[in-house]
């Protein structure tokens, strides 16, 4: 008869640091840049086992924005390449929590509730408890709704951005080139040191 693995202190430290960074992303995501506070994050974790330098090593790890550096390019296809991959905040950090999942899961819950809710033919069996999952319903379709708008504006200021970026770049590359580079100082500046 085989022993069960043991979880050694490396799963743990893994376990703790997944942790923080899907808290630490939902907590910017809520707050936004502006009212998310760095000290205030890392004190509350202290207690969790986390040290506060290593709190603020991992919040700088994990909000740096990507594509620090740019490569010397004197073409658009070049200037494109170099760009960063996202260069939304608010999108760079939305991809790890899972918006769309969870509002699916608040909608199932809600259906879930209404259909506990009515008699098996149908009639009301708890009216309170109807309504008020009902009234769930509405709002999470309305935030799913406000979310949706959000990621469709984002993309189409990207898009905007990216074609104004490339016919710059077609006539004065050196001038795409400071562009984005006043771009990224511009996107450092939204993470309040």
């Amino acid at each position: 008869m085989s022993k069960p693995a043991k979880k050694g202190k490396g799963d743990d430290k893994a376990k703790l640091r997944e942790d923080f960074r899907k808290a630490l992303h939902a907590e910017v995501l809520a707050m936004g840049p502006e009212g998310f506070k760095r000290a205030d994050f890392a004190k509350r974790w202290t207690p969790r086992g986390v040290s506060r330098s290593s709190a603020f090593r991992w919040i700088d790890e994990d909000l740096a924005p990507a594509g620090q550096k740019l490569a010397v390019a004197v073409n658009a296809t070049a200037i494109r390449a170099a760009l960063p991959q996202q260069t939304n905040p608010v999108a760079a950090m939305a991809a790890p929590v899972p918006v769309l999942d969870l509002l699916r899961e608040s909608i199932a819950t809600a259906q879930q509730v209404m259909t506990f809710a009515r008699n098996s033919d149908g009639s009301v069996r708890m009216a309170k408890t109807l309504l008020a999952a009902s009234e769930h319903m509405r709002r999470t379709l309305e935030t799913a709704t406000k979310v949706h708008e959000a990621m469709r504006d984002v993309a189409q200021v990207e898009q905007q951005q990216q074609i104004i970026l490339d016919e710059i770049a077609k006539e004065a590359p050196e001038v795409a080139l400071r562009i984005i580079r006043r771009l990224q100082e511009h996107m450092q500046g939204w993470n309040p040191a």
